[in-house]
């Protein structure tokens, strides 16, 4: 039970280090995916070979082990062996997920735009509902090409509502105030796709 303790008190230590370097390192893990698992994954796998029993690791497996963890009088092979398995692992995941990275990174696919994330990641990708100022029902959303054209159409909305508040504020502050009517006609005029809510 003590070893229990030791590994899980360095656990929560690592966990929170790594989260901290993710930060500072401006790495985007909302989830801390990367402390759970990859940290924490390795170090349960390097503990074993630190405090592994051989009479537990015997009843575990239902087949005789010789060799125990380093700090329970172990000769070190069992602690090389998992050593081993954290490179291979490392290894193996960057041989496969770098070049799916940077061909995901090639196409555009490997992060959501400004203009996506201002409008909403649930409302873009899995048509979920907008909120009801747009006055408008919930979008379906579509792969490849129908998802290019939602977000072009938000870009555009986007620029005209920026514009059209842009054009609101310049007109508070000029001297020659006209009507909500009337600047609503003129906003219309300029950007004939906006939305006037």
């Amino acid at each position: 039970p003590w070893s229990a303790v030791v590994i899980g008190f360095v656990a929560g230590i690592l966990y929170l280090a790594s989260s901290k370097l993710l930060v500072r390192l401006r790495l985007d893990d909302v989830v801390d995916a990367i402390p759970v698992h990859f940290t924490n994954g390795a170090w349960g796998t390097i503990s074993t070979g630190l405090f592994a029993q051989s009479d537990l690791i015997s009843l575990a497996y239902r087949q005789t082990i010789s060799d125990q963890g380093i700090f329970m009088g172990g000769s070190g092979t069992l602690f090389g062996t998992q050593l081993l398995c954290v490179v291979i692992n490392v290894g193996w995941i960057c041989a496969v997920m770098v070049p799916f990275f940077f061909a995901l990174n090639y196409m555009g696919w490997l992060r959501a735009s400004s203009a996506d994330e201002v409008e909403g990641l649930d409302s873009i990708y899995h048509g979920g509902k907008r909120s009801e100022s747009f006055g408008e029902e919930p979008r379906v959303a579509r792969y490849g090409e129908g998802n290019r054209r939602i977000r072009r159409r938000i870009r555009q909305q986007s620029n005209c509502y920026s514009s059209r508040n842009a054009l609101i504020r310049q007109q508070s502050h000029s001297t020659a105030r006209t009507s909500t009517a009337e600047g609503e006609e003129q906003i219309q005029k300029i950007y004939p796709q906006a939305v006037v809510p």
